[in-house]
């Protein structure tokens, strides 16, 4: 899985820029300019929830192990308690 998913990372700007030439190009039929175009969108937004998940958990992840150090314990239903 890892080595698929570094074969999809190597190809993956090349990828982005034919969808941006499509989009931008004067040749092709406007439905795929549309189509390029909707998946440029739809990816980003994707990308963007994902960089937004990835901040909020690694926040999370913190203060969890914050909390673990300050109460010596890893269960979350002890943390008030001890604080």
């Amino acid at each position: 899985m890892d080595r698929a998913a570094g074969r999809l990372a190597d190809v993956l700007d090349e990828a982005v820029g034919v969808l941006v030439a499509l989009m931008k190009s004067d040749t092709v039929q406007d439905a795929v300019r549309l189509g390029a175009a909707g998946k440029v969108l739809d990816y980003g937004m994707k990308l963007s929830e994902h960089v937004d998940l990835e901040k909020r958990l690694t926040a999370l992840e913190a203060a969890t192990s914050a909390d673990a150090a300050d109460t010596g314990t890893t269960d979350p239903d002890t943390w008030q308690d001890a604080a």
